[in-house]
This record gives C-alpha cells, structure tokens and sequence, in this order.
C-alpha cells in the first residue's frame, strides 16, 4: 500500500461530469460550505494576530474553495495552494476563473517538496484530515511536514490543522474486522452518496470508498488515515498548541474532528 494516498484523490472532481450550470452551482456551494471555518478562523486566528498580513498557504487545498472564499472575504493578501491530485488542480483553475481570483496560486505539487521562502506566511492551513493522511505515509514525512510548516511561518505564525482522532472507528474495528457508513452529499454534488468501508491495518485505518455518482456510474478510491489523539500534540515543545473541540459541534460529525492551532514560538 505505499503511497496510496498519493494516488487516492486522481479523479474527484473530473471537469467532464459538470456543465457551466452544474460547475457554477457547485462552487457556489463549495464557498457557503466555508461559512463555518471562516468564522474560526476569524476568532481565533485574525482577531489575535495584530500584524495579520493576510499571506496564506493551504497544504492539500483541492478544488481551492477555502484559498477563495477567503481571498472574496478580504482575508487574503496573497495565498498558495498544493493539491497533489491531477483532476482537483484542474478543477481549481476553472473555479479561479469563476471568482475572477487574482490573489492565488495552486499548484500540482507535493508541499513536502516545496522549497519556500523561511519566514512568510501568517497562516498555513490543512484542513480535511490532510494530516492524518501525511501522518499515515510515515513518521518522517509527519516530522516533515510539521518542520516546514515552522520553517514557512512568521514569528508568531498559525498552523491550523483539522485532525480526527477515530475515537469511535476504533473501537468498533476491536470488536469486528471491518464495518461500512454512508456518507451523503450536497444536492449540488455530482455524486449522491459515499459507502466507506474501514478496517484496521497495523496502527492505521484502510478506509475503501465507492461513490455513487447521480448519473448511476460508480467510481472508487481508498486511503490510509493515521489517528491523532490529543496526547500527540503535548510532545510537539516548538509550538505553542491549543485544541479545539469547537469545530466538532459545528460539523457535527461521527468521526471525532477537533482542530489544532500551532502557533510558532
């Protein structure tokens, strides 16, 4: 299974299943969907950074909704983005036209080859379990990634982080091999719902998704999650850390998120 999840995300969001209405309503969705980090970010990142720049990198930042809705709310100064999967960069491109972005950069890289300037951004984000994937690939590319994150941000610079625990997840795989949920999409989404199928492979998740597209096709992918407890972040002494179980009550999710705010020392 190495590097699995470099290839797990190829061909979500494939130009070819929408038109310029489908597109359009999509992205729209996509933004309002940002209602709730943006709010988070906003009280706790921004308020609390008197020399806020506005200068941003998003790490695994797919069709760039968030880099976007955050450049249309005037938070942005300038912002990156890496998205290793092929479709989703491209999608990012016609999304940027759509919003007429001028502020954005994303590219079809792995960030843990990305050489930046040291000392530049005021925030760099990975949302969407992104570190739980990293973590997954291997201890030296989570120290990795955690090291140029530090290295990337300003004295005083957030690493923002949506992590999951699979708390839950975890206790069911020790009672049974493997257990099934379905997820359901927006309206907007061109697929209707997701069947995730998880099982326990040495101290990692194999999570195998089937997503039922609207049309009646069926597409699939799977990856591998690392889960990260809270008693992870007490090791990290570089960072000023603080947890919050805010974001969990927001989403309302079964998978135990909670976000985690790396301020650098």
């Amino acid at each position: 299974m190495k590097g699995i999840n470099y290839r797990s995300y190829r061909q979500v969001e494939k130009l070819i299943n929408f038109n310029d209405t489908s597109l359009r309503n999509y992205c729209e969705d996509k933004l309002k969907s940002c209602d709730e980090i943006i709010k988070f970010i906003k009280k706790k990142i921004t308020k609390k950074n008197k020399n806020w720049d506005g200068k941003i990198c998003e790490i695994g930042s797919g069709n760039g909704k968030l880099l976007y809705r955050l450049e249309l709310d005037r938070l942005l100064s300038k912002g990156i983005g890496f998205e290793i999967s092929r479709s989703r960069y491209q999608f990012s491109k016609e999304f940027s036209k759509l919003i007429d972005s001028k502020k954005i950069k994303i590219f079809n890289k792995d960030f843990l080859k990305s050489k930046l300037k040291k000392n530049t951004f005021d925030l760099i984000i990975g949302v969407d379990i992104i570190f739980n994937l990293i973590s997954a690939n291997s201890n030296s590319q989570q120290l990795q990634f955690l090291n140029l994150c530090r290295k990337y941000l300003k004295k005083n610079g957030v690493l923002l982080l949506e992590v999951m625990s699979y708390k839950n997840e975890i206790k069911l795989l020790k009672k049974k091999n493997s257990f099934t949920r379905t997820f359901y999409f927006r309206k907007s989404d061109p697929y209707k719902n997701v069947k995730a199928k998880y099982r326990l492979i040495d101290q990692n998740i194999y999570i195998k998704k089937i997503f039922s597209h609207r049309n009646g096709s069926n597409s699939f992918f799977s990856n591998l999650v690392k889960p990260i407890d809270y008693n992870f972040w007490s090791k990290l002494q570089e960072w000023n850390i603080e947890i919050s179980k805010e974001w969990s009550s927001i989403i309302k999710s079964k998978e135990n998120e909670y976000m985690v705010i790396l301020r650098k020392k």
